[in-house]
């Protein structure tokens, strides 16, 4: 039997803020005495959010402070920021307005700033992070601190508090991963493709993803390989509900309307010389698909599980379609 795990119940954002801010606060010298294991977790942690190693001997944590979730001071040198998201992202341009308003703050503006955004489950999209210059501190590097302190510390004195953490850390984990270990018509709607969107960033680098409200409940969705027509239009890949699409976006409906069908025309001539079935697909709008892939694009193998490898390896072969068949386009319309 599994014992209870309070994090199973506090899990809220705040409910991590209160987390951070006390495991931060053991990293304090005062508290090493009390537990030296734990307390040599929270100096791996806090050296993890400086990006280097720190002996920690001045400590001072905080939250809210003009709205920042949490704050840690350390050795009287570093104010380092955590924007702590759960389940949400980053919006208004908050990451730059709370390194701005400390940046000019009379009690904390002489600090060197670390800027810190940490999430747990994985996002589409992390353009806007990197451009206010916030380092993303992942499940990946919690776990891996976490871990070790599990590994190193004898378990009848194991903080139950980090131990409940990493379980529940673990779980969504596991829940992430999914997608790898258990038969595609198995997969939870929600976490098994987030986490091989994912996974399929690092495959498709100009990529995102993310959840698309619409009126049938909406669906989680990942787009790749942007290409512009002009400076107005663009064509790019979206995978809905396992179908890869091949789509156009304009600003301008009727420009839309009189691109599809000889840009269709391409696609189709494209997609015969690859090899891949294509079907008519979509509706007009500004946003439409043109095409759609016959076959669903979650290859498996004889057992049912995903086989990543060749899931890849079709999407790639949709995108030079789509790059082919853009050239073929490009030279009719200059002719």
């Amino acid at each position: 039997m599994n014992r209870p795990n309070i994090f199973d119940f506090a899990t809220s954002e705040l409910s991590q803020d209160a987390f951070l801010c006390w495991l931060l606060s053991w990293a304090k010298p005062q508290n090493k005495p009390l537990d030296p294991y734990l307390h040599s977790c929270a100096v791996e942690f806090v050296s993890a959010l400086l990006g280097k190693e720190c002996l920690t001997q001045d400590v001072i944590v905080g939250r809210q402070y003009k709205n920042i979730d949490v704050y840690v001071i350390i050795d009287n040198t570093y104010f380092v920021i955590i924007e702590d998201k759960k389940g949400t992202s980053e919006h208004t341009d908050q990451l730059k307005r709370y390194a701005t308003e400390i940046e000019g703050d009379e009690k904390f503006g002489h600090f060197r700033k670390i800027l810190v955004y940490f999430k747990m489950e994985p996002q589409g999209d992390y353009n806007e992070i990197n451009q206010a210059n916030y380092e993303v501190f992942n499940r990946v590097k919690m776990l891996n601190i976490l871990k070790r302190y599990k590994e190193n510390t004898p378990r009848e004195i194991q903080n139950h508090i980090v131990i409940d953490y990493l379980e529940n850390l673990s779980l969504l984990d596991q829940q992430l991963n999914s997608y790898l270990n258990i038969p595609v018509d198995s997969w939870d709607e929600h976490r098994s493709l987030q986490g091989l969107y994912e996974a399929l960033q690092t495959h498709f680098p100009d990529s995102g993803w993310g959840f698309v409200p619409n009126a049938n409940g909406g669906f989680w969705g990942f787009w790749w390989s942007f290409l512009n027509i002009d400076t107005d239009t663009k064509v790019y890949l979206q995978i809905q509900d396992g179908k890869i699409s091949f789509r156009l976006k304009s600003h301008d409906k009727d420009k839309t309307s009189g691109i599809v069908d000889s840009f269709r025309e391409k696609l189709e001539q494209a997609a015969k010389i690859e090899g891949i079935p294509v079907i008519k697909y979509g509706r007009a709008g500004t946003t439409r698909a043109i095409l759609q892939v016959e076959q669903t694009c979650w290859i498996q193998d004889t057992q049912f599980y995903l086989d990543l490898p060749a899931t890849v390896y079709l999407m790639k072969r949709a995108e030079k379609i789509l790059i082919n068949a853009l050239q073929s386009f490009t030279l009719t319309q200059s002719d």
